[in-house]
């Protein structure tokens, strides 16, 4: 069987559904939904999450890293493999049971039935030395040679039997040879389905990735260990929501993300729901896609090889627990599991919330100083708490960055320094509901109430 996707086996180090959840990995294959042929969003969803779901050993990544930057570079292999995801069956021919669909339906996957051996030709015809460019030729010539009577029967039903015709400006079935076609190679359902449909799978899901990778950049690695700049980083979720449906995508801001010796821990601080979030989870997508062979979202890209990323962020309630005990129980597997050799990138937004707020600041104080920097770790860090950024900024290895302020036209970008406080009660003004704008409004509404 083929196989060019090579997805390993689930390990200790895989991903869970919650950690891809927290990487937004789910909007970051929004886009390809819609684009057809890919398959339908449930697909490309469980695309995406199958192929960076468990970290790859060097060869995979050696193996998958090859075959992508072909793919985005080599117009002769894409151009092969979105003929091969536009015409290779997506279904079986014939149920038992009866047909399934209208004319137009069958009369296509016959047609398609049809055009297995043309596009086996295809493939055998392209010449490379890229290893998966290799398998797929290798398991084109196995099947010619080892199917030659399904090969030879489509052959000779294209040149006398062609189930749909294209006219000047239509195509027009016929129901006659679409039958006939059906009659000739229903039998074959299994192997094309087994076969060539998996093919158009393996296939479609590269170009997914090559499609949302399109405006990325070939992450380089370096031999400097617990080092990663990433220029131009855009995140994959700016969106806008308009009424009816309508999706308008705004143009990405972009920041530069750095960890290096003098940046190991970088401390993040600003207003919420400013970006703070929106950074964390832009470094952690580049890096899960560049450590699975696919482009960084970025205008460039250089990374020490990673092991694993470990993205603590408060994501609620987890089944019998609340979210104060689910966030310090992921904190207690990172600390069991994660690599103290800065192979690991850690994120975290804002530990040990839901708390007392004493309580809250001795718990985080003490996860990001005796875990996160004791440990070395590259790590990017959110807090609100600018007490704790003033008693860590002057560590070695500490860097802080702040979003834009407030008031800025400018959304989601992220500079150097630390946020300047008082945000809260800015907010809390502007919409009446700071202590003296209460006191205020209720002694009025008070009033009128007695007079009426």
């Amino acid at each position: 069987m083929l196989d060019i996707l090579k997805i390993p086996e689930q390990t200790d180090l895989s991903y869970t559904a919650s950690e891809l959840d927290a990487l937004h990995v789910n909007s970051f294959s929004y886009g390809a939904s819609f684009v057809s042929g890919l398959g339908g969003a449930d697909f490309v969803r469980q695309a995406a999450r199958e192929m960076l779901k468990t970290p790859l050993d060097r060869d995979t990544l050696s193996y998958r890293r090859e075959f992508f930057h072909g793919i985005m570079t080599d117009s002769r292999l894409s151009d092969l493999l979105k003929l091969l995801s536009k015409d290779l069956p997506s279904g079986t021919l014939y149920q038992p049971t009866g047909f399934s669909g209208g004319l137009d339906e069958v009369a296509l996957r016959a047609e398609r039935y049809l055009n297995v051996p043309f596009l086996l030709e295809e493939i055998v015809k392209h010449s490379s030395t890229i290893k998966a460019c290799r398998d797929l030729k290798r398991f084109a010539i196995e099947f010619q040679s080892g199917h030659a009577d399904f090969i030879s029967q489509a052959h000779s039903l294209g040149r006398t039997s062609p189930p749909r015709t294209k006219m000047k400006n239509r195509t027009e079935n016929n129901p006659d040879n679409t039958y006939k076609v059906i009659e000739k190679l229903s039998r074959y359902n299994d192997l094309i389905t087994k076969t060539m449909i998996d093919l158009g799978r393996q296939v479609n899901t590269y170009l997914i990735f090559a499609y949302l990778c399109q405006e990325g950049a070939f992450p380089e690695f370096t031999d400097k260990p617990a080092e990663g700049h990433i220029l131009g980083a855009y995140h994959h979720g700016y969106s806008e929501w308009m009424h009816g449906g309508i999706t308008q995508w705004k143009k990405p801001v972009k920041n530069d993300i750095h960890w290096d010796r003098k940046r190991r821990l970088n401390l993040i601080t600003g207003y919420n729901s400013g970006g703070k979030s929106v950074y964390l989870r832009t470094a952690g997508i580049d890096v899960l896609l560049a450590m699975n062979g696919f482009y960084a979202l970025a205008d460039e890209m250089t990374l020490s090889p990673m092991r694993r990323i470990w993205c603590s962020f408060d994501t609620g309630d987890a089944p019998g627990m609340g979210h104060l005990q689910a966030g310090l129980s992921y904190i207690s597997r990172m600390r069991d599991n994660a690599a103290y050799d800065g192979s690991d990138l850690i994120l975290m937004d804002e530990p040990a919330q839901g708390t007392e707020p004493a309580v809250t600041k001795t718990l985080a104080k003490g996860v990001i100083e005796n875990l996160v920097y004791k440990g070395r770790f590259p790590s990017f860090v959110v807090t609100h708490d600018l007490s704790i950024v003033d008693e860590l900024k002057d560590m070695p290895g500490v860097h802080c960055l702040r979003l834009h302020d407030f008031d800025d036209d400018v959304k989601y970008k992220v500079y150097p320094g630390v946020a300047v406080g008082g945000y809260g009660m800015r907010i809390a003004e502007s919409l009446g509901v700071d202590p003296v704008s209460l006191a205020r409004s209720t002694k009025a509404k008070v009033a009128g109430s007695r007079g009426s």
